[in-house]
């Protein structure tokens, strides 16, 4: 296997793998991680393509015998496990972003659902926050707005709908973005 240096410094090196990291394939290479003496963490990049290895400082030797350690075949059985639950197309994330909708709304109680709300806002909350930081007006610090004000006047239902289609807006663009970049690589190969 043939993994490529992005970048190196003195306690991480940021790689770029072979072969995708879906969830199960990075709960492997964390249990692979685990075994090596030196390696702290690993971090995971968004594109799946891409992890970030930091180890203990001086011990970069240690990358190498975690990297040696990956076995190909494990990588594919992990990647198999999970190739179901992968949207494949625009219709899979809408339709699993509705049922789950349905589903909250059929089955939790209103003060669950309410409770739920608030701990979905957190994640726009924290966004808004650091936008703030930086001082910079910015579309998270618009849509905290968006929600907070509507969770204020007492429509959780608009507060709701508000942040299931940003989540969705999200999951979609995620996705076409990951699809370009693997048509891109697939268009460069030929």
């Amino acid at each position: 296997m043939k993994f490529i240096i992005k970048h190196q410094s003195n306690s991480r090196v940021r790689l770029e793998l072979p072969f995708t990291c879906p969830h199960s394939v990075q709960m492997y290479l964390e249990e692979l991680a685990c075994t090596v003496p030196g390696i702290e963490k690993l971090h995971f990049y968004k594109d799946l393509k891409h992890v970030g290895v930091y180890f203990t400082q001086g011990k970069v030797q240690q990358v190498q015998r975690f990297l040696s350690l990956i076995q190909m075949e494990n990588v594919i059985e992990k990647q198999k496990e999970v190739q179901w639950l992968v949207a494949s197309s625009p219709y899979d994330i809408i339709s699993m972003h509705l049922y789950r909708r349905m589903l909250s709304k059929a089955f939790l109680p209103t003060p669950i659902r309410m409770g739920w709300i608030l701990l979905k806002m957190v994640k726009f909350g924290k966004a808004a926050f650091q936008s703030i930081c930086e001082k910079k007006l910015s579309m998270s610090l618009l849509d905290f707005v968006a929600i907070s004000t509507s969770m204020a006047m007492g429509d959780h239902k608009t507060a709701d709908m508000i942040m299931f289609l940003l989540n969705l807006g999200d999951d979609l663009d995620d996705w076409s973005q990951k699809k370009s970049i693997e048509e891109l690589e697939k268009e460069l190969n030929k």
